[in-house]
């Protein structure tokens, strides 16, 4: 069966794709199927990623062109280089329905998500590239921070990474399908989007404090001998 949709992992490419958009677009159209790619990009056109400083996005593109575009609102803490944020959270259109995207570290961010899901977001796409962290936890972590907005918001969520974990996690946080690190493999699959929102969406401190009183009894128990 022919995919609504094809996502690629987080990668630098060769080319500046958000003012270069030819390659994607041709391919594209050649076979009938929207891609959607991110990668790091000049903040100024003609400059590097070194000089000018980056943002990381997200561009949908079709066989008329690119079609839409998402810029990263938060970055990661550690990065040496300037890296520009948008000012504001957007979802993206998709032909499976409407995206909210999380690129690198904005799946640790349940505010993020909270902006998705307010903004119409029926299912999310987390986008990273953690090659620099194989052999320590981060794949796994980010794996499990996805199981988290999931369960949080209701929503299903495709994982795409260019050395894993890539998965589709369920609505409930369960892992539908799930890739092996360092594996060179493509994940196809149903998407369920979702519209209802959660109890934790609609009370997100509520939620934590009865997390907490629910943990008080255990924490309250003496350690007998």
């Amino acid at each position: 069966k022919k995919p609504a949709l094809i996502i690629f992992p987080f990668y630098d490419h060769p080319s500046d794709l958000y003012r270069e958009p030819g390659f994607f677009t041709q391919l594209s159209r050649e076979i009938a199927i929207p891609i959607l790619v991110s990668e790091h990009v000049p903040n100024f056109k003609g400059k590097g990623i070194l000089t000018g400083g980056f943002f990381s996005g997200a561009f949908l593109y079709t066989p008329a062109g690119l079609q839409a575009t998402y810029q990263a609102v938060s970055k990661p803490p550690f990065r040496g280089i300037p890296e520009f944020t948008a000012d504001r959270y957007q979802t993206l259109q998709t032909p499976l329905g409407r995206a909210g995207i999380l690129l690198c570290y904005e799946d640790t961010h349940p505010d993020i998500v909270q902006k998705a899901v307010n903004m119409g977001a029926e299912y999310l796409i987390a986008l990273s590239n953690p090659g620099q962290f194989n052999g320590i936890q981060i794949p796994s972590q980010h794996l499990n921070e996805d199981r988290l907005r999931a369960l949080e918001s209701g929503r299903e969520i495709l994982r795409v990474s260019a050395n894993g974990y890539s998965a589709h996690i369920g609505k409930e946080g369960n892992i539908l399908q799930r890739s092996k690190l360092g594996e060179e493999t493509i994940l196809s699959g149903t998407l369920q989007t979702h519209s209802t929102p959660t109890f934790y969406h609609r009370h997100p401190n509520l939620t934590l404090w009865l997390c907490l009183l629910l943990l008080l009894p255990f924490v309250l128990t003496p350690i007998r001998k």
